[in-house]
């Protein structure tokens, strides 16, 4: 008997536990707090990421499927977590309880666990059902969890993908103001051609706008870290690199004739915001959580002095007033020292390089 109340017991816990972990996940919706899906998540992405370094010619491509089969594996233990406590509960109660509609009931495990996802199945399949007042609640109960569970999984796929969506159209808007060099210099160059602000200001504003919408995205659908492209400038960060480098060129290499853009509110709100959305993600989902500030190297300096000489080059060239080389490189290394070490934290975390997500000034060194 102890044995039983046990096995019960146990299989009690198991859909208790499932149906919290729906709860965190679905909706409570808070970066990190599911019981099982974040650590299933991180599974799944350590198994890929292995893959990708095994076979490093299909890297991309292999890394591309894990948020899918993230999100399918998640589906797939909650089902499997509902069928397998409903299971251990019925279990023990096979043949008296519950019985089958004709003939004799089996009582094997096997048979528990068909009874028990029927008990959860929307459409009501099976030949089982409850004998006494105790187990028709179950029953009731149980059905009503599948209907919900249901529900809620596909809502949540669906607002998943939705931001998905919004997200991949902000990287793609960066990367295209870019014209599609992955160069800070040149979106600040279009931003102000011949030195007219009075159009960039109103982008800066929309881009302060958008990387606060990107950041509660994914404090809301931590998933969306795991929806991995093979095109870099898919990946948050291509798309922070670029905003941070934006806000380090324009307070660093443009002259004091553009102290109105230099102090604009949204600079400070892509910069916070930038930074922000890195250490979340990083705090999260990163083993070594946020990296340490920590001064360049003199091969750093070296290379951020020559991107500085060539924003300044670019920014001359669109027409705008810079200020000298020496004072630039200076305040961009002051700067930079910020931010780098987010990005090269979290770029080789999912499997891109510093010269997929930086050739600007990374590219310069090969």
């Amino acid at each position: 008997m102890l044995l039983v109340r046990l096995q019960q017991i146990s299989g009690i816990a198991i859909v208790l536990l499932i149906l919290l972990d729906v709860f965190l996940t679905v909706l409570y919706a808070r970066m990190g707090s599911g019981l099982l899906s974040p650590h299933l998540s991180r599974l799944v992405w350590l198994a890929f990421r292995g893959l990708g370094r095994i076979f490093p010619r299909n890297c991309d491509r292999i890394a591309s499927f894990c948020g899918p089969v993230i999100l399918v594996f998640l589906v797939f233990v909650w089902t499997l977590g509902l069928t397998v406590g409903n299971g251990l509960l019925f279990h023990p109660v096979l043949g008296s309880a519950i019985q089958t509609s004709s003939g004799k009931t089996p009582t094997d495990f096997v048979s528990a666990l068909y009874a028990g996802g029927s008990s959860i199945s929307i459409v009501g399949a099976g030949d089982f059902s409850p004998q006494v007042s105790r187990y028709r609640l179950i029953y009731l109960f149980n059905s009503v969890v599948g209907l919900s569970v249901t529900s809620l999984t596909l809502t949540y796929l669906m607002q998943i993908y939705s931001q998905l969506q919004q997200r991949n159209t902000f990287a793609l808007k960066i990367y295209l103001a870019t014209c599609r060099t992955g160069d800070a210099a040149v979106l600040v160059a279009g931003l102000a051609p011949g030195g007219e602000w009075s159009h960039g200001t109103s982008v800066l504003w929309e881009l302060a706008a958008d990387i606060a919408a990107v950041k509660e995205a994914h404090h809301f659908y931590p998933i969306l870290f795991y929806m991995r492209f093979t095109e870099q400038y898919y990946s948050l960060s291509f798309a922070t690199m670029v905003l941070l480098d934006t806000v380090t060129i324009i307070r660093s290499a443009l002259s004091d004739q553009n102290a109105t853009v230099q102090q604009l509110r949204a600079l400070d709100q892509i910069w916070e915001g930038s930074l922000l959305l890195l250490t979340s993600l990083e705090k999260t989902f990163l083993p070594q959580g946020v990296p340490p500030t920590q001064p360049p190297t003199s091969q750093q300096r070296e290379l951020w002095e020559k991107r500085t000489s060539k924003a300044i080059t670019q920014l001359r060239e669109a027409g705008l007033d810079t200020s000298d080389y020496t004072n630039a490189g200076s305040k961009y290394i002051q700067l930079r020292t910020v931010w780098d070490s987010h990005i090269q934290t979290l770029a080789p975390s999912m499997l891109y390089s510093m010269q997929q997500i930086d050739p600007a000034t990374y590219g310069q060194a090969h």
